[in-house]
C-alpha cells in the first residue's frame, strides 16, 4: 500500500517529543543532522508513518531495522520480502509498503519555468506542461521521475530528459517495464514506481496517533 500523511501543522512539538522513543538511534541521528525543526519533523513522520504501515500491513510491533544499500536505497534488513520506500516535503510525508522493489516521491508544486527545467524534461512532457500552463503537471511529472530513480537506486543521475512521463495520473500505467501512478492534489503532487497495483491511503492525524499510542505502550512494557 502506499500511505500518505498530509496533516502536518496538527503534529505538535509536543507529539515530536512523545514520539521520539519511536525512532530508531540511526532515523534521531539522521533527523537531528537538519537545521531547522520543521525538517527534523519531516523526517521523524516518514519514520513514524513507515511504523504505522508496517503494524498495519505486517502487525509490527518492532522498530523497523533499516539499512542502505551500496546505492544509498534504504531496506529492510529484519523482513524478507518487503520492500519499503519514504519521502517527504514541507506539505506531507510519503510510505510505501510491497512486496517488490518501489520507488515513492511527494513534493509541493514547483513553479514551473521552461528555461531552468528544459535539461530535464522531453519534448512531449514540455508540451504538455506548456499545453496546462500547469505547476501542478510539472510537479506531478517531476515526481514520477524522482520515483523511478528511488525505485532503481540511482538517484536522479538517469538521463531524465530520455524518459517521457507525460500522461500518467492516478490511473497504474506500465511503462518501461514497471508500474506508474501519479496523482496531484491540493499543494502537492505524488508518484509511486513499483510492479503492482498499490492502493493510496490517506492518513489522518487521529488514525496516526491511534497506531502510535500502541506502539509507544509496547515499547514501554
Amino acid at each position: 500500500m502506499i500511505y500518505i500523511y498530509k496533516e502536518m501543522d496538527q503534529f505538535t512539538k509536543k507529539d515530536y517529543n512523545a514520539n521520539q522513543i519511536l525512532l530508531s538511534a540511526e532515523r534521531r541521528i539522521e533527523s537531528e543532522h537538519f537545521a531547522f525543526y520543521e525538517n527534523k519533523k519531516q523526517s521523524m513522520l516518514a519514520y513514524l508513518l513507515l511504523r504505522y504501515a508496517l503494524f498495519r500491513e505486517c502487525g509490527s510491533y518492532s522498530e523497523p531495522k533499516i539499512s542502505k544499500a551500496d546505492s544509498g536505497k534504504p531496506y529492510l534488513s529484519d523482513q524478507e520480502g518487503v520492500y519499503i520506500n519514504l519521502s517527504h516535503c514541507n506539505a506531507g510525508v510519503m510510505c510505501g509498503v510491497s512486496k517488490y522493489e518501489i520507488g515513492v516521491d511527494i513534493q509541493e508544486y514547483v513553479h514551473y519555468e521552461e528555461n531552468d527545467f528544459r535539461s530535464v524534461l522531453t519534448q512531449k512532457e514540455r508540451t504538455v506542461i506548456d499545453s496546462r500552463s500547469s505547476d501542478a503537471e510539472f510537479t506531478k511529472i517531476w515526481t514520477l521521475k524522482e520515483s523511478y530513480g528511488k525505485y532503481t537506486g540511482e538517484g536522479i543521475t538517469y538521463s531524465l530528459d530520455r524518459m517521457d512521463f507525460s500522461g500518467i495520473d492516478a490511473k497504474w500505467s506500465r511503462r518501461y517495464g514497471h508500474l506508474f501512478s501519479a496523482e496531484c492534489c491540493e499543494k502537492t503532487a505524488d508518484a509511486a514506481c513499483t510492479e503492482e497495483e498499490l492502493k493510496r491511503i490517506n492518513v489522518s492525524y487521529d488514525e496516526l496517533m491511534e497506531i502510535l499510542n500502541i506502539l509507544r505502550h509496547f515499547n514501554n512494557c
